[in-house]
């Protein structure tokens, strides 16, 4: 399922398969997906120019269900970062499980907000433009001892939290937190 603005990385995938899910690892299925996916997105230069590919998962076996969401981080791009919700057992029917269902509800319809930070070249490119024009803005003002604001500063900064961000807050719970964040309860720290 593509994004309304068809102009953010984001993709989700509904992913039907017989082979029943189990917690420590993932199906052959959804990993073909998310590296599918991942090669697709970066094919296309309309979403190749993102440091972030984020790809939601809505993987189904039988009556079990779980969100994978798997991203790649452009500055390592050996590598395939996963992240995976508990499964969740609907056989005693949606009823049974309401709250999960709910939780799965709001990631399936929530809204990609926010931007994919640029790549490290990308963000020193950009810098050294944003400095360059502040400069010249600055030799341009007709006070020299005018104050300007910072222009090195960049919104990407945070690109950490960027990819657990990427859905917009809407009424139902749990919308800021990861899929596996959302769905298990907290674990202990040892």
């Amino acid at each position: 399922m593509e994004t309304r603005e068809g102009v953010k990385p984001h993709i989700q995938v509904l992913l039907h398969g017989m082979v029943p899910l189990q917690e420590d690892t993932l199906t052959v299925g959804e990993m073909a997906v998310a590296t599918g996916m991942i090669a697709i997105r970066r094919y296309f230069e309309k979403f190749n120019h993102h440091r972030y590919i984020p790809i939601t998962i809505f993987s189904a076996a039988c009556r079990q269900l779980r969100i994978v969401q798997v991203w790649h981080d452009k500055d390592k791009p050996l590598a395939i970062n996963v992240r995976r919700s508990r499964i969740v057992d609907f056989a005693e029917g949606w009823e049974a499980n309401r709250k999960d269902w709910i939780d799965i509800l709001c990631w399936l319809v929530g809204k990609p907000v926010g931007e994919m930070a640029k790549s490290h070249e990308e963000e020193a490119t950009s810098n050294q433009q944003d400095i360059e024009q502040a400069s010249s803005s600055h030799s341009d003002s007709s006070d020299p001892g005018a104050s300007h604001s910072d222009s090195n500063h960049s919104d990407s900064d945070d690109s950490e939290n960027s990819i657990r961000d990427h859905t917009e807050k809407t009424p139902c719970t749990n919308q800021d937190k990861t899929p596996e964040e959302t769905l298990s309860p907290p674990s202990s720290t040892t």
